[in-house]
């Protein structure tokens, strides 16, 4: 066998065993599961898989810098990226247990904008880099024979009998506490941020203590609602869109005093992928693939029964160019200057530092 067939043998082996080590390369992405999942799967997972044949495992969580925290300090990381609010993506940069995504080069805007000033104010943190804008809202079962109109309309079962869904957190519970004891949304934060202000959400908590149905994750929230177990509950506004317009569920929606708040995607200080992180984070950042993030139903070219993600880009730039769906438009348009009934907005500073105590007061709160 002569020495230039044996050096391309070996060049074939070498290219052979680069390829299947890429192929095997991995990264795990952790976040909210049901739509949520669906919605990265969709916009973010296979796209990514596809370009790079880096393969994204997927995990679910509910949320909370618990799970992250044991894995830095157990020092034994095995989440590589987790979806969260900017809010815990503060938090777990003040606590040391998240990695410095401040360096990272993210590509322009779609008109050349520097993404620093192309995303959204609160999506871009130190610890966190934005992934989606959303609203926690309220969904209605349609049929009600009173609909809810305002925040007090949920904090009222004399006008309107029927269980009540929250998610077993004091965050964003007691901002619409506060709002339906008609705290003006501006003014929310200032007032939960003083002793009198928390002790009158735990009052107004306290009128329908007895009608609320707690639950763990944002699908199982979503289901309560769907299957009539609570007339009204809170839930994502990409799940309720998904589920009253794609899946045409009997759903209404709440918009008056929904919480305008952003996601980002942020690293456990510690994961030993960092170099396959940062091309994931470059990706979900490019304004092409942020405009996957919301497909409006006369764009949809799919499968009748396929999924499309309702969610919103992060990007002001992208942002500008979809065409949103009507009955989106409510939730769009406190990102975009818009918005026309009341709206809270969390930038992300509140909750880190008063998360700890608030929590420990609902938690005693739960079992009086």
């Amino acid at each position: 066998m002569n020495r230039n067939l044996l050096r391309s043998l070996a060049l074939a082996a070498t290219v052979a065993s680069s390829a299947t080590a890429s192929a095997q390369d991995s990264i795990t992405v952790v976040s909210f599961g049901g739509d949520t999942k669906l919605r990265e799967e969709t916009s973010f997972y296979k796209p990514f898989e596809q370009e790079t044949g880096i393969k994204v495992v997927s995990v679910d969580y509910s949320g909370g810098i618990a799970q992250i925290k044991a894995q830095v300090e157990a020092g034994a990381v095995s989440w590589d990226v987790v979806d969260g609010e900017n809010a815990l993506a503060n938090q777990g940069c003040d606590e040391g247990y998240l990695e410095d995504l401040s360096g990272i080069v993210l590509p322009p805007g779609l008109d050349g904008t520097p993404a620093n000033k192309d995303y959204l104010p609160g999506a871009m943190v130190k610890c966190g880099i934005g992934m989606t804008a959303w609203t926690t809202a309220i969904g209605y079962q349609e049929n009600l024979p009173v609909k809810p109109t305002t925040m007090a309309d949920v904090f009222d079962t004399k006008k309107i009998p029927g269980k009540r869904g929250f998610v077993k957190s004091a965050a964003y519970v007691l901002e619409f506490a506060l709002e339906a004891d008609g705290v003006p949304a501006k003014d929310i934060y200032s007032v939960l941020a003083t002793p009198e202000g928390v002790d009158r959400a735990f009052k107004k908590l306290d009128t329908i203590k007895n009608d609320i149905v707690w639950w763990d994750s944002w699908s199982q929230g979503m289901q309560l609602i769907v299957t009539g177990e609570v007339a009204m509950g809170m839930s994502s506004s990409q799940r309720l869109l998904v589920a009253k317009g794609q899946r045409a569920l009997p759903i209404g929606i709440l918009w008056d005093g929904q919480i305008a708040l952003m996601e980002v995607y942020m690293v456990p200080k510690g994961t030993a992928k960092m170099d396959l992180v940062k091309k994931y984070l470059e990706f979900i950042s490019r304004p092409q693939i942020q405009k996957n993030l919301y497909v409006p139903e006369a764009e949809f070219k799919g499968a009748p029964d396929a999924f499309r993600s309702k969610a919103f880009p992060a990007r002001i730039s992208v942002l500008k160019q979809i065409k949103f769906d009507e009955v989106a438009q409510p939730a769009v348009d406190p990102f975009i200057g818009k918005a026309t009934s009341a709206v809270v907005f969390d930038d992300g500073t509140f909750w880190p530092a008063h998360r700890e105590e608030l929590e420990r007061r609902f938690a005693g709160w739960l079992q009086q």
